[in-house]
C-alpha cells in the first residue's frame, strides 16, 4: 500500500505543479520578454533576499511544526493538537513582525552586500512587508502539511498561481520594470490569503491556550526548528553567493540565464521533491521508533521517485531548446548547454533526498547541522572555483560534484542513525535510470537534425515504457480489477 500512497501523493502534487506551470507560462513569458535577462536576474535577487530573511525570521517553526503536528495524529479535538497549532500561529506572528523590522533596518547593508551599492535599499524596505506575509503563510502551510492535506495544498498552489499571474500581468502592464517590487509584494499577499483560507478547517477546536504553555512548547519547537532552518538559511545564502558570483564576474545577464536554466531543469524533479515534503516527511515522522520500517519507507520512496522522474528529466534534456523557447525567449538560449548538468544534479537529488529525511524524522539536530554545513559550504566552494575556470558552465559541473559528495555524506549519517542500506529494488531502479539517462546525454552530444529527433523520440518512449512497467509492478497485483479485466497486463507489466 505504501507504493500506492507514494504514487497518489506524487500524482496529486505533480498534477498541481503541471497546472501551476501551465498557468505560469504566460507570466514567465511576459516577464522574460518585458524585463529581459537583466530584469529576471533582478527579480531573482529580490526574491532570494526576501526568502533569506523570511526563513531566518521563522526560526524553522514551520518545519519543526510539521513534525509536531504529524505526531499528534491530526486530531483537532486533542489537547496536543490545539496547543501545537496555536503555538505555531502565535510564534509566527511575533517572528514575522520581527523579520519585517529587521529587513527594513538592514536594507542598506543588504543592498550593498548583494548588489554592491545602496541603490536598492528603498526597494528592500518595501519588500520587508513580504517577509511577514511569508512567515504567516508558512504557518498555515505547516498545518496543512502536518495533517497530510495533499489535495488542499495542491489547491493552494493552483489558486495562488492563477491569481498571482493575473496580478503580475496587470502590474507590469501598468508599471513596467517599476512594477517588480509591487509584484513581489502582491504575490506574498496572495500566498498568505489563499493558505489562510484553505487552512481554516484545520483550526483547533479549542482556542484557549495560555501564553505560558505557548512559551514552553515554543521553546521545544524552536530548538529543533533552529537546526532545520540553519540548513535552509545556508542554502539560501549559498544561492545568493552563487548568483552574486555569476553577476559580479559574468554580468547580470548571465545570472538571468542561470536562473532560467535552473527553472527549466527543475520542472520534473520539483514535483517529486514536493511530494517528499508534503507526504513522505509526515509519514516518516510517525515511524521513528521502528528502524526497519523507516528504512523500508526510504527505499520505497527512492524507487518510486526515480521511476516517476526519469522520463521527465530525460525529456528536459532532449527538449531543452524547445523548453527555453516556450518559457523564456531567444535571449536565454545560452541556458541550453547548462541544463543537462543541472538535470543530472536533480537525478542525484531524487536518490539522496529521501535518505536525508531520516535526520529530520529522528530529530537529530547534530547530524542535520553537520550535513547541511558540508552541503552548502561544498556547493559554494565548488561553484566559485569552477565558475572562475569554466564560466557559467562551471555552475553545472559544481552541482553534480556537490551532489555526489553530499550524497556520500548522507549515506554515512543514515548508516549511523538507522543502519540504512539501499534495497535490491533501489539498486535495480538506479542502474536502469542511470543507463537511460547516460544514453540520452550521449545521443544529445553526438547527434543533430532529423536523426536527433528520431532517437530522442525513441529514448523517451523507451524510458516511459520502463517507468510504466516499473510502477505497475509495484502498485498492481493479480487481484486488481484492471488486471482481471485486461489479462494482458499481467504478462506485459507484472511478469
Amino acid at each position: 500500500m505504501t507504493y500506492r500512497q507514494i504514487l497518489r501523493s506524487t500524482g496529486i502534487t505533480g498534477t498541481s505543479q503541471v497546472i501551476v506551470y501551465a498557468i505560469s507560462i504566460l507570466r514567465v513569458k511576459f516577464v522574460a520578454v518585458l524585463l529581459g535577462p537583466e530584469g529576471v536576474g533582478l527579480v531573482g535577487l529580490y526574491n532570494s533576499t526576501v526568502d533569506l530573511v523570511a526563513n531566518l525570521s521563522s526560526m524553522g517553526i514551520n518545519q519543526s511544526g510539521v513534525r509536531a503536528i504529524a505526531s499528534t495524529g491530526g486530531d483537532k479535538t486533542s489537547l496536543s493538537y490545539n496547543t501545537t497549532v496555536i503555538t505555531i500561529y502565535r510564534l509566527s506572528i511575533i517572528l514575522g513582525l520581527s523579520g519585517t523590522i529587521l529587513t527594513a533596518s538592514l536594507s542598506t547593508l543588504l543592498s550593498n552586500s548583494i548588489f554592491g551599492n545602496a541603490e536598492h535599499a528603498t526597494a528592500i524596505q518595501f519588500l520587508s512587508f513580504a517577509v511577514f506575509l511569508n512567515v504567516i503563510s508558512g504557518a498555515f502551510l505547516a498545518t496543512l502539511q502536518g495533517n497530510q492535506r495533499i489535495f488542499t495544498l495542491a489547491k493552494v498552489n493552483i489558486i495562488g498561481a492563477a491569481i498571482t499571474t493575473f496580478a503580475t500581468i496587470i502590474l507590469y502592464s501598468l508599471l513596467g520594470p517599476k512594477g517588480i517590487v509591487p509584484v513581489i509584494l502582491s504575490a506574498a499577499m496572495i500566498a498568505a490569503a489563499t493558505s489562510a483560507i484553505c487552512a481554516r478547517d484545520q483550526m483547533p477546536s479549542q482556542q484557549h491556550v495560555n501564553w505560558r504553555t505557548t512559551a514552553e512548547d515554543g521553546i521545544t519547537l524552536l530548538k529543533f526548528g533552529t537546526s532545520l532552518i540553519y540548513g535552509t538559511i545556508l542554502s539560501i545564502i549559498a544561492g545568493l553567493i552563487i548568483r552574486a558570483t555569476i553577476t559580479h564576474r559574468l554580468g547580470l545577464d548571465s545570472n538571468g540565464i542561470y536562473l532560467a536554466a535552473c527553472g527549466v531543469s527543475g520542472l520534473f524533479s520539483s514535483f517529486i521533491v514536493s511530494a517528499i515534503a508534503v507526504d513522505f516527511y509526515p509519514r516518516l515522522s510517525r515511524a521513528i521508533g521502528d528502524h526497519d520500517q523507516l528504512n523500508r519507507l526510504v527505499s520505497e520512496q527512492i524507487e518510486m521517485g526515480l521511476l516517476l522522474a526519469t522520463p521527465g528529466l530525460i525529456a528536459t534534456c532532449m527538449l531543452a531548446h524547445n523548453l527555453i523557447a516556450l518559457f523564456y525567449s531567444e535571449s536565454f538560449t545560452a541556458a541550453e548547454a547548462l541544463i543537462p548538468w543541472l538535470v543530472a544534479g536533480s537525478l542525484l537529488q531524487i536518490f539522496f533526498f529521501p535518505i536525508g529525511y531520516l535526520q529530520r524524522a529522528k530529530a537529530s539536530s547534530r547530524w542535520v547541522f553537520i550535513s547541511q554545513t558540508e552541503a552548502n559550504f561544498g556547493l559554494v566552494l565548488f561553484s566559485v572555483l569552477l565558475i572562475d575556470k569554466f564560466g557559467l558552465m562551471g555552475a553545472g559541473y559544481a552541482l553534480v560534484i556537490h551532489m555526489i559528495v553530499h550524497g556520500l555524506t548522507i549515506m554515512v549519517i543514515a548508516d549511523r542513525l538507522t543502519r540504512f542500506r539501499p534495497s535490491l529494488g533501489v539498486l535495480k531502479v538506479t542502474l536502469g535510470a542511470g543507463f537511460l539517462f547516460t544514453g540520452a546525454l550521449i545521443l544529445q552530444a553526438t547527434l543533430s537534425g532529423t536523426m536527433y529527433i528520431i532517437t530522442s523520440l525513441a529514448i523517451m518512449t523507451a524510458t516511459s515504457a520502463w517507468t510504466l512497467r516499473g510502477v505497475a509492478s509495484k502498485v498492481l497485483n493479480e487481484q486488481d480489477t484492471i488486471v482481471r479485466n485486461f489479462p494482458i497486463l499481467k504478462y506485459l507489466l507484472l511478469s
